[in-house]
């Protein structure tokens, strides 16, 4: 079910908000990104490796820097998502859940948020 690549070889480069860290990659790379506080996890697939770097920033200006990709969506309060990377949704109306097409954890879908991820997908990709 993977999408077939368009402009995503684009490097991206995040900026740590507090500190001197940062954090690049390619857009095609990026799976999923967790908050945990004021800092974020990033999963990345890197060479058909999941790999996951942390960065002092926030959902916020994660959402705002990568706003001009739309196959990436806020999915959940904590969570943003690369549709690209989906496998499979499972779950019903009282929540779903999103599966990768490689070894990483699932990512819960909200219900404040279901509605505008399943269009997305829908945009993007048939059989769901």
């Amino acid at each position: 079910m993977k999408l077939n690549p368009g402009p995503d070889k684009k490097m991206v480069t995040l900026q740590s908000e507090k500190t001197s860290g940062r954090l690049t990659f390619e857009i095609s790379e990026l799976m999923s990104v967790e908050a945990q506080g004021n800092y974020s996890m990033f999963v990345l697939l890197q060479n058909n490796l999941v790999n996951r770097e942390i960065l002092h920033i926030t959902m916020k200006a994660i959402e705002e820097s990568l706003a001009e990709y739309e196959f990436i969506v806020r999915c959940h309060k904590s969570y943003m998502i690369n549709i690209q990377h989906i496998e499979k949704v499972t779950g019903n109306s009282r929540g779903y859940l999103v599966h990768f097409n490689v070894d990483a954890d699932p990512v819960p879908v909200s219900r404040n948020f279901q509605k505008n991820v399943m269009e997305v997908i829908r945009k993007f990709k048939d059989g769901f």
